[in-house]
């Protein structure tokens, strides 16, 4: 319906920004430690470069990069760039009628999202999503 679709439009970009964040502090982490992750984008779009970690430094390589965006009818999180192909996060209301995001049909908070996304883009061989614990 459309009060339904327009509370997630309207809620969407707050979201995205919530999961980036997340994704953004697990990067600046990593960073202190030795990790190179260099973030770029703007606010519906956004990526993160890994150039290489304290055991792996690749030479002559080109560095990793994903890209987080909100899909343009704001209804979808979306990660690209990923070894094993892309994820969707849905943007939907919950049971307590605020929007949410979720995978693989479970509702899932933007620190929980991060990790995810995280846990697929630096393990994305295991051919399966990665949930990291921070």
């Amino acid at each position: 319906d459309r009060r339904r679709d327009s509370e997630i439009k309207a809620n969407a970009p707050a979201l995205f920004k919530a999961a980036w964040d997340q994704v953004f502090a697990i990067a600046e982490e990593a960073n202190g430690k030795g990790f190179e992750f260099k973030p770029n984008g703007n606010s519906e779009r956004r990526s993160l470069e890994y150039t290489g970690g304290p055991t792996y430094r690749p030479t002559g390589m080109r560095p990793e990069i994903i890209t987080v965006s909100l899909s343009p009818d704001r209804r979808t999180l979306e990660v690209s760039g990923l070894k094993n192909g892309p994820l969707a996060f849905q943007i939907e209301p919950c049971a307590d009628n605020i929007v949410c995001l979720h995978f693989e049909g479970n509702q899932k908070t933007p620190e929980e999202a991060a990790w995810i996304i995280m846990g697929c883009f630096l393990f994305g061989e295991l051919n399966r999503p990665v949930t990291l614990q921070p």
